[in-house]
Parts: C-alpha cells; structure tokens; sequence
C-alpha cells in the first residue's frame, strides 16, 4: 500500500513553458479561453478524476463535467452551459452500500454508473441517486486470486473502458517500484461483470524492463480512440503501444518529445532518493485521444535542471506533443509549471481543457475549479 501510495502522489507531478512562447512545428495549441465553476466551502478542488458526459437521455443534451471529490466520497454533476453545480451522487464507504473508498468511476448513464475502488479491490454499479446496483470484490478467501495481483486504477489519465461483456482497466503491480521484477508483471486486467472475475493480460513495454524507474515508472496511461483501439503511454518509453481490443495485439509507433532524449533509468532506487529522481528527470504522462479532431495529445514531463526539497508537485514544466491518426508527429506545444495540473483534463467539442488548480498557481481559488480551454492551430 505503501508504494502505491507514493505512486498517486507521483502521478500527479506535471512537468515546461509558456503555450504562446515556443512550438516546434506549425500545429500547436492555443489558448482560447476559461472556464470557471464554483464550489462552496464544504468541496474540494481537488480530485483523482474527471471526466466529460453528455445525458443523452434528456431532452436538452445536458453536458457535464463529472467530478469526483478527492476529500469525501462524493461525485458532483456540473452543468457546463449554465456553469454550476447540477447535483452531487454521495457514496458509501461502509455498510451494506459500501462501494469502498472510490478511486475511479465511469458513467455509462445516469442510471448505471461504474464505481472503482482500487484500495478496497472492488467493482460496483451505482444509479445517480447513489443506490447500489451491484458490487464485486476482487478478493476471494481473503487474497486476490492468481499468480499475479494489482490494483485497478480508473484515473483521469487511465480510464475505464467497457469493450463487449467485459471492462478493461489499468492496474498497479502488488510489487515495490523499486526493484526490476516490478516491470514483469501484467498491467492490465479484463473483469466479467456476470461472474465477478478478472484476467491479467498485457505487460510494461521492452524499453523498461530490467531496469528500475522509481514511482514515475507506475505511471502510465491509456485512451481508447474511435477504431476500438487502446492506445498506452508509459512513463519512460518514446513509443506508444497500440492494442487491438479485439484480439489484444500490439503495435507500437514512435511518439518521442523534441525537447529531450535520454530517458535515464534510477541507478539508486529507493524512498530516499527517489523525490529527486522524478524531479530531474524527464518522462511521459497522459495520451489523449481528441475524437472531435481525430489527433491524439502525449503529454511529456520535463526535468528540472536544479532540484531542492521545497518544489511542489507540478512545478515542473511540460509539453504536449500533437500527434495525427497514424502517430506522426504534428507539434509540440511548451507549458509552464505552477500553473496547470496536468493530470486532469477533458475534451469537449470546444477543445482541451487543462485544470489551473494547481497549489502554486498565485492565480489559484479554493473556491473555484478553473481551466483553461485549449484549440489546436494549424491542422
């Protein structure tokens, strides 16, 4: 538990300059606008997961951003054309209701709405009134069956996906990131609804097996595109791994960062040491697949040149590399640190939206959830 831990904190960590300041080729991303959405004192801007939903039940098409609170076990409903809060989902932690402690969720509809909890390892079903629908735990007579455990992730970056009678999530290996074994074990697992079991399958690329790379080497995300394909990015691999949902198959392309090269493994892997690592060394965060301009986003985190103890978590500056339907390369497009949070984010007709709740924005109110909205130019 310890480690995985240490590996949401770590997978929060963002990474470099200003969006108008500098892209490498003519497709970039450009601000064009913000968005603001408030909060009374008893909600927490922070969260593990957001996610875009249209109710394509009601006659209005109501768009909202879901929200999963971070502090409480509570998912808000936020009307994005009126800008407020529409309604609030409460959860049960404990009792013959529980849901466990939520991670992750996914919203199929207002009446059947996935619920994660990957330190509970379990998988239930909701309506939005909060009433249990259905709840599996993934452990059987006291362990989690198999040669192999991990637990389901279902973040912004790596989210739930539901492909035919099975959903396919991301997990985090039962192991310390800290010794070369961590990279052979699977890393992702398919889970039947109607007999509440799963099947490990799929594993850490080539690039990082036999090395170690810290808490950042946990980190990896997925985004399903609109050919039924999952597509990976892992922390410390300039490739992308392709995987056909229908038989599991695998390609990868390159999708590498202009602004580094190296990606160094952690020679002296351990707790103390391993703050700094992160830090100073560059690595890969979330891909996101654009379906209203049928590109995909990698974000790329930049090292730090000098590293003390009193940095914060997404201090780091970061870019985006635009990348097209077949994974070429269209841009790249510079951020700054200490502003964006850039482990959360959705995508709307309207383009990207990256969380400006970052702690060390001087911008930032506790009492808002603030995004600005991103375009792409050039296509």
């Amino acid at each position: 538990m310890k480690y995985f831990t240490f590996f949401l904190i770590s997978l929060l960590i963002s990474a470099c300059g200003d969006p108008s300041d500098s892209e490498t080729t003519e497709v970039s991303l450009k601000k064009a606008g913000t968005l603001e959405l408030p909060l009374d004192d008893r909600t927490s801007y922070k969260t593990l997961h957001l996610s875009y939903h249209v109710d394509s039940f009601s006659t209005d098409k109501i768009p909202y951003l879901v929200f999963l609170e971070n502090n409480v076990p509570i998912i808000h409903f936020f009307d994005l054309e009126n800008r407020i809060l529409s309604f609030s989902v409460p959860l049960k932690e404990e009792g013959p209701e529980s849901v466990g402690r939520p991670s992750g969720l996914k919203v199929l509809n207002l009446d059947s709405i996935f619920v994660v909890s990957g330190s509970d390892r379990k998988i239930s079903i909701i309506n939005h009134r909060g009433s249990l629908l259905y709840s599996c735990s993934l452990i059987k007579d006291g362990r989690l069956p198999g040669s192999h455990s991990g637990m389901p992730a279902s973040y912004t970056i790596n989210p739930l996906n539901v492909y035919g009678d099975k959903l396919i999530l991301n997990v985090a290996p039962d192991r310390s990131p800290w010794i070369p074994e961590y990279y052979e074990a699977p890393s992702m697992i398919t889970f039947d609804v109607e007999t509440c079991t799963i099947d490990y399958f799929n594993n850490y690329p080539n690039a990082m097996r036999g090395k170690v790379w810290g808490s950042r080497g946990m980190s990896y995300s997925t985004t399903r595109n609109n050919k039924d394909q999952l597509v990976s990015s892992f922390s410390s691999d300039h490739f992308v791994q392709v995987m056909e949902l229908s038989d599991f198959s695998q390609n990868e392309y390159l999708a590498k960062s202009n602004y580094f090269d190296e990606l160094e493994p952690h020679e002296n892997p351990g707790v103390d040491t391993d703050r700094e690592y992160v830090f100073t060394t560059p690595s890969y965060g979330a891909i996101i697949f654009d379906p209203y301009r049928s590109v995909y986003y990698r974000l790329a985190r930049h090292g730090v040149s000098e590293f003390n103890q009193e940095l914060e978590f997404h201090d780091q500056s970061f870019s985006i590399i635009i990348l097209d339907q077949d994974f070429n390369t269209l841009g790249e497009t510079l951020f700054p640190g200490e502003r964006y949070v850039s482990s959360q984010y959705f995508l709307t007709e309207e383009g990207l939206y990256l969380s400006t709740n970052n702690d060390s924005n001087p911008e930032l109110r506790e009492d808002i959830l603030s995004f600005d909205l991103f375009t792409v130019e050039g296509l």
